[in-house]
């Protein structure tokens, strides 16, 4: 086996980022080590020996873990690696990702799995928005990763009071934002031009009742009611669209473009052999 402390090389001999140094590193200088210190062994040499075996488990496991997740990135979506090597951002984000992806067990959290080789995937392509999709990953737990590769691109209604509070989790991570009438209304030409419109009708209201003070026939009266008439089944219909589109969205959410970009970058490894 080669060192851990070198690069490895993908069968094209480029350098690969996957189990860089960083894995070894990761695993160990981490605070779990602080248990073999003489406050740790104070305890009896039966405790340390105990210790000792239960660090060597853990650092094996998260070694698996880690060599699991990369070894199925470079099966599942090979990158097209750039001969000068990985950049200095990508080292940086690799041993970021290490860190995390050490704790995903790839048997056991299939969907997180998914959700960090995707991202690992982004870091050998040297992707946009990487911290950010770090950060997000950071603070998921499992359950917050099958109910976001299980929300659709269109806007949702929660199901069940579970699923309500899944979702504010998630739209507290960045990942789904919940539904707005104001932002809609500035996003959908139907609602905007509905809004348009019951103003327009309010100002043709307006107008009429500043003329009536006028002096006018009653044959212009008339006129002016049934100009009046006609405003008001606007009013109505304008405000009749806006209701039912609002009512039909409100309490729902949807996918924020981060979330949708973790997602797709999951789904090449979710459910994958």
């Amino acid at each position: 086996m080669a060192d851990s402390n070198e690069p490895e090389e993908s069968g094209g001999g480029m350098p690969v980022i996957g189990a860089l140094g960083a894995v070894t590193s990761v695993v160990n200088t981490k605070p779990f080590t602080a248990l073999l210190t003489p406050a740790a062994t104070s305890l009896g040499n039966y405790w340390g020996e105990q210790t000792d075996e239960w660090v060597a488990r853990r650092k094996a496991k998260k070694t698996r873990n880690l060599i699991h997740h990369r070894d199925r990135v470079l099966r599942l979506d090979p990158p097209d690696l750039d001969s000068d090597g990985p950049t200095e951002r990508q080292f940086e984000y690799a041993e970021e990702w290490a860190e995390g992806a050490e704790k995903i067990e790839p048997e056991r959290d299939k969907e997180l799995s998914a959700l960090w080789e995707g991202l690992l995937s982004e870091i050998y392509r040297d992707g946009d928005d990487i911290q950010e999709m770090m950060q997000a990953l950071k603070a998921m737990e499992r359950r917050d990763a099958i109910l976001l590769l299980n929300t659709g691109s269109g806007w949702a209604i929660p199901r069940h009071q579970a699923e309500q509070h899944g979702l504010e989790r998630l739209a507290r991570i960045g990942v789904v934002e919940r539904y707005s009438a104001l932002r809609r209304a500035g996003q959908t030409r139907v609602q905007s031009l509905a809004i348009l419109g019951i103003f327009a009708v309010a100002i043709g209201f307006l107008l009429p009742n500043l003329l009536g003070f006028l002096p006018m026939s009653e044959t212009g009266k008339a006129e002016l009611l049934r100009y009046q008439t006609i405003l008001f089944s606007c009013v109505a219909v304008c405000t009749a669209v806006l209701a039912f589109t609002y009512t039909r969205f409100w309490g729902s959410f949807r996918l924020t473009t981060l979330g949708d970009r973790l997602k797709m970058s999951a789904q090449r490894f979710l459910n994958k052999a």
